[in-house]
């Protein structure tokens, strides 16, 4: 990667089995320009919360666009769907606790689907590292339809994840060929917690 850099060329590789997330607020630019310096204060709370949750769980975070926060499993490190699903669950939990508190505290969307990417760096400046496919247009897609403050995700996920979670069935969607399964994400299975199944899938890095 540092050659083609050095060359100022492109750079990408195919990754498969990456699980990609979208995480966005609902209704931010509502409610942004009221209270403004509030509200960005938050944001950055909220961006840097995400971001300490994304290094717990080895999760890459790709990039924020706007309020929106993207970041996806299995690019550069080894990753199981079920740990981005799970730091999805923590950070629902936290919104919800923090809603107890602070009534103001925004309600968020989040959409994980789980396929194929291309990884890599284009262009000439404020070069970052980014992802592109179907994979990452069908995350997106699948954040866009999901209710407040609820996960939901595509077939192809709940179909590597179904085991840890209780999942309720929401309906087809369309893709790039026929139309897919999608499902929200309930809560954990009675027989883990967040610490067991964090365990359970931290240790999948050391075999």
């Amino acid at each position: 990667m540092q050659d083609n850099l050095m060359r100022n060329d492109y750079f990408f590789h195919r990754v498969d089995g990456v699980t990609v997330l979208f995480a966005d607020i609902e209704g931010f630019y509502d409610i942004a320009d009221q209270r403004a310096d509030v509200w960005m204060k938050r944001l950055n709370d909220f961006f840097t919360y995400f971001d300490t949750m994304t290094d717990m769980y080895r999760i890459e975070k790709i990039k924020t666009i706007g309020d929106a926060y993207m970041c996806a499993g299995g690019i550069l490190r080894k990753n199981h769907p079920a740990q981005v699903v799970l730091m999805a669950l923590e950070v629902q939990n936290h919104l919800r606790q923090q809603r107890r508190l602070d009534a103001d505290t925004w309600f968020i969307r989040i959409g994980i689907h789980t396929g194929a990417v291309y990884a890599g760096m284009l262009g000439m400046k404020k070069l970052s590292y980014d992802i592109w496919g179907h994979t990452v247009n069908f995350a997106s897609r699948i954040e866009a339809l999901c209710p407040s403050d609820k996960i939901h995700i595509s077939g192809d996920t709940y179909e590597q994840v179904k085991q840890y979670f209780i999942c309720e069935y929401c309906g087809q969607i369309p893709e790039r060929i026929g139309m897919g399964c999608s499902y929200y994400v309930k809560g954990l299975k009675p027989e883990y917690s967040v610490k067991t199944l964090r365990e359970k899938m931290e240790a999948e890095f050391e075999k």
